[in-house]
């Protein structure tokens, strides 16, 4: 990530500078861009209004068109309005996904002040971000953020083919697995015996891999005369690498009593 210069001014007119990243990241949205040219055509109460709508839409409220209506008054318009409200979900939405641990109200101000937003605004910024609503707007943000389903329910059962068009006796299990995802869909799918035995030796073929690897770095070749040595290979002398190394894999044995069970069928 790329460090930009942040200019904070101290008591006494004296500025310093510091090496962070303002709390918009290295590049101005453009919407906030925007936003700073037309702020100067707002009076405090519209900005106001304006910020408390969004606070509302970032609880999860829904914002019906009639209150932007009601502030297109003393020349006003619609397009100043949404120039202004895009701007301000932005800029709540960038600073609320940080934490407030990271983000001090000091070093918020400071940043507001270098996008050249007027002092008065950025006041009631700050009491949005850093005021008591602040826990509600965390809980709807984590609510409302982008994830993938997560499972629900998981059932299963075996079935038993006892014959086919092709073959009178056939006898070969198969498990049908049926999983309930969080957004409602049923993933329904099914697994052979000797598939499930092939990806159990598969497992147990890369567990030995890694054990292989530790116990393969420890190994020397044959020492020099002047060294001192008898020229045999050191090997590592951990018991437990052994015994795991001297295990013999079968093909489709597992230790899982589920597993055993169908084995044995």
């Amino acid at each position: 990530m790329s460090i930009i210069q942040v200019q904070s001014s101290k008591a006494g007119g004296s500025s310093t500078l510091a090496d962070r990243t303002p709390f918009y990241g290295t590049r101005v949205p453009p919407e906030v861009k925007v936003m700073v040219k037309e702020l100067k055509k707002l009076d405090k109460k519209t900005f106001r209004s304006l910020l408390t709508v969004a606070v509302s839409a970032l609880e999860g409220a829904d914002v019906d068109a009639k209150s932007f209506t009601d502030l297109q008054t003393n020349g006003i318009t619609e397009d100043l309005i949404s120039i202004i409200y895009s701007g301000l979900l932005s800029t709540l939405r960038l600073a609320l996904r940080l934490p407030q641990t990271s983000l001090k109200p000091e070093l918020f101000k400071e940043d507001l002040k270098e996008l050249n937003i007027p002092e008065e605004f950025i006041v009631d910024l700050a009491s949005a971000v850093f005021g008591g609503k602040r826990a509600k707007l965390d809980v709807s943000a984590l609510d409302s953020r982008t994830r993938l389903p997560t499972l629900q329910n998981f059932r299963w059962r075996v079935d038993v083919a006892i014959s086919t068009s092709a073959l009178n006796r056939v006898l070969e299990p198969t498990i049908l697995m049926e999983m309930t995802l969080s957004d409602g869909r049923i993933q329904t799918f099914e697994k052979y015996k000797d598939k499930i035995g092939g990806q159990e030796f598969s497992s147990g073929q890369e567990k030995s891999a890694g054990v292989q690897v530790p116990r393969a770095a420890v190994q020397r070749g044959p020492r020099a005369a002047g060294d001192g040595g008898s020229g045999e290979e050191e090997r590592s002398q951990d018991p437990g690498l052994t015994r795991k190394q001297d295990q013999p894999l079968e093909q489709g044995s597992s230790q899982h009593p589920f597993f055993c069970h169908l084995m044995e069928r």
